[in-house]
C-alpha cells in the first residue's frame, strides 16, 4: 500500500507515515488507517493528497470521478481523553508493582474502583494527579504486610478518601487476580461532549479553512473508541450543526480475534447531510463508502482492541 500510492504523496509525508508506522504506538494504528484507506481510494478513482485549494489548511484527499467530487479528512477516533481522565491501566501497574515488590503472588488480589458521576460522564475514583502514594500508603502497606505474615487468611482493605475509592481484597487460592471498576467511563450521555463529536467538530473547522467550494466530507476510523460502535445519533446530531460538512463516513472492525470463525471485517457506513439525502451524489457517496471502499480494503486480521494491546506491549 505503501509503495502504490508513493506517487500520490510529496517525500516529507512518505517518510512521516513510514515513521509513524515503525514507532510501534497507538499513533501507528491511526496512521494504519489512513495508508489503507488513501490506497483503497485511489484504486477507484483520481485523487491527490493534501491539495491547496488556496485556503490556510490542507484536506488529506481529493477524490474526482467524472460524476463525483470531493475533499475529506480521515481522523481515528479514540478514548485517550476518558483515559486520561482515568488512568485505569496505570493504575493497575501501580498496583501490581507494589504486590509483586512485596515477594507476593499478584493472582491472590483483586481490586474494585468505584466511580461518580459528573455531568455526562463517569469518573473513576482514582487519585487525580498521579498522586498515588495517598492510594498506596500505610494502610495500603499493612496490608500487603498481613498477606505475607498470614498467608492461608483472606483479607480486605477499603481506601476512601475524597478522591478515590478503591477495594481490595487477598484471597488464598483464587486462581486469578481480578480488577474491576463500577460505571462506563469510556461512554458520555451527552450527544455533543464526546470524542467522536469534538473530533468531527474539529475536522469541520479545518475543512473550512481549506478554500474548496464543493463536497466536504470526514472519514472517522476506529481507533480505539468505544462509542462508535453506536455512533449513528452523534453524527447525526453533528450534521445538524453544520450545512459546509456534507458527509461522515465511519468505519469499525467488525468481529473478535476470539471467535474467527464468525470473521473479522471492516465494515462502512456513510452518513448525509440533509441536503444531500436522496441526491445522485448523496448515492455515490454511500455506494463508494459503503460498498467499494470497505470492498477495496486490505482483509482484517485482528480486532481494534486486541492491536492496541499489541501496540502498547512494551516487547
Amino acid at each position: 500500500m505503501l509503495l502504490a500510492t508513493d506517487a500520490l504523496i510529496p517525500e516529507v509525508q512518505r517518510k512521516r507515515r513510514c515513521n509513524l508506522l515503525n514507532s510501534a504506538t497507538d499513533q501507528s494504528l491511526d496512521t494504519e488507517w489512513e495508508v489503507a484507506l488513501f490506497h483503497a481510494l485511489a484504486q477507484l478513482g483520481k485523487i491527490s493528497h493534501e491539495p491547496d485549494f488556496g485556503g490556510t489548511t490542507f484536506p488529506d484527499v481529493y477524490f474526482q470521478l467524472p460524476a463525483l467530487e470531493f475533499v475529506a479528512d480521515i481522523a481515528a477516533v479514540n478514548d485517550s481523553s476518558y483515559e486520561r481522565e482515568n488512568p485505569l491501566r496505570e493504575f493497575g501497574k501501580q498496583f501490581y508493582r507494589r504486590v509483586l515488590r512485596a515477594g507476593l503472588p499478584t493472582n491472590l488480589f483483586r481490586y474494585h474502583v468505584a466511580s461518580e458521576r459528573i455531568g455526562p460522564k463517569t469518573r473513576l475514583m482514582l487519585p487525580r494527579g498521579g498522586n498515588w502514594d495517598a492510594l498506596f500508603d500505610q494502610n495500603f502497606r499493612n496490608l500487603l504486610r498481613a498477606a505475607t505474615l498470614l498467608p492461608s487468611e483472606p483479607l480486605g482493605l477499603r481506601r476512601q478518601e475524597q478522591d478515590f475509592d478503591v477495594t481490595f481484597w487477598y484471597t488464598p487460592g483464587q486462581q486469578h487476580g481480578t480488577g474491576g471498576h463500577s460505571g462506563d467511563y469510556l461512554v458520555s450521555t451527552s450527544l455533543t461532549n464526546n470524542p467522536i463529536y469534538n473530533t468531527l467538530k474539529r475536522k469541520k473547522d479545518q475543512l473550512k479553512s481549506c478554500g474548496f467550494q464543493g463536497v466536504m466530507g470526514v472519514i472517522l476510523c476506529d481507533g480505539g473508541c468505544r462509542q462508535l460502535q453506536h455512533s449513528e445519533r452523534i453524527v447525526q446530531r453533528f450534521l445538524r450543526s453544520t450545512t459546509s460538512i456534507a458527509f461522515v463516513s465511519v468505519y469499525r472492525v467488525e468481529g473478535h480475534r476470539a471467535w474467527r470463525s464468525d470473521g473479522i471485517s471492516v465494515t462502512g457506513r456513510c452518513y448525509l447531510n440533509t441536503g444531500l439525502d436522496g441526491t445522485s451524489v448523496g448515492n455515490s457517496l454511500r455506494g463508494l463508502f459503503e460498498v467499494k471502499v470497505p470492498a477495496a480494503l486490505p482483509e482484517a486480521t485482528d480486532d481494534v482492541t486486541n492491536a492496541l494491546n499489541h501496540l502498547r506491549w512494551k516487547n
